[in-house]
């Protein structure tokens, strides 16, 4: 049976976003490199935001050995591995790879004078391949990324690929149905005003079979003043990832439920 999942958009005075709560990853959680223990000190902190394992940039230096500028008077953090060069800014949910703007599960932070970076992304974008055992609370980094490891998925639940059916807009109500639940990942960016869905872990289904990874598709929004467009795509193939924007036309703020 399909499942809905539905974002009604109005005009309002504020706008309603889900807090981000910052907690320890337990002292348990260990990282594992190439089969090898990462000595993390005492004062080193991993934390866990919204299911997102992050990490202080000083362990990504000394521990992963990845050289690591960090600029605090512009909070932005550039890290670099031969021809591979990632810049993250603390509080910007967009990052630079390669010159090109991805968009992030989780930002970077400042948590007790101390910046963290997401864990998965910045080892992923870095060549190793990420698992992660929710059991033991242990994060397994391969170099060779042809080795197996398990789905990385910090809150504990299966990666299983999910599968979009359809999506529609009509009556100021944008539906997606989906073969199975899915938490998105919402994300309000400016310049233009507009809202970034993602689905982690999903597909298109039959729905994407003309449509290849990164090509877009576009719903009409003809009867809705405060919308200008609403464009969907294959965000990513490998996990996959479809990604909804939405947006906006002179509406600063906006509220909105799922």
């Amino acid at each position: 049976m399909k499942k809905s999942i539905m974002m009604l958009l109005f005009t309002a005075l504020l706008l309603f976003l889900n807090p981000m709560h910052a907690q320890a990853a337990t002292n348990q959680t260990k990282i594992f490199l190439d089969g090898q223990e990462l000595g993390l000190p005492n004062s080193v902190e991993v934390v866990n935001v919204r299911n997102n394992i992050m990490i202080p940039i000083r362990v990504v230096a000394e521990n992963l050995k990845f050289n690591v500028n960090w600029d605090k008077k512009t909070q932005n953090v550039h890290i670099q591995q031969g021809s591979k060069a990632i810049s993250l800014t603390v509080g910007k949910n967009e990052a630079l790879v390669e010159n090109n703007t991805v968009t992030l599960n989780v930002a970077p932070q400042m948590i007790k004078n101390t910046v963290v970076v997401p864990m998965r992304f910045v080892s992923e974008e870095m060549g190793l391949s990420v698992g992660w055992n929710n059991k033991d609370k242990i994060v397994t980094l391969s170099s060779n990324t042809s080795l197996p490891s398990e789905p990385f998925n910090e809150s504990g639940i299966e990666a299983t690929t999910k599968q979009i059916h359809e999506i529609n807009y009509a009556n100021n109500q944008l539906v997606v149905s989906l073969d199975h639940e899915v938490t998105p990942v919402i994300t309000t960016l400016q310049n233009p005003e507009r809202i970034v869905v993602d689905f982690p872990s999903t597909n298109l289904g039959d729905m994407g079979q003309a449509l290849s990874s990164g090509a877009m598709e576009r719903l009409d929004t003809s009867e809705s003043p405060n919308i200008t467009d609403i464009r969907y795509s294959l965000f990513k193939n490998d996990p996959a990832q479809v990604r909804i924007v939405i947006e906006l036309n002179n509406v600063r703020s906006v509220n909105y439920e799922q």
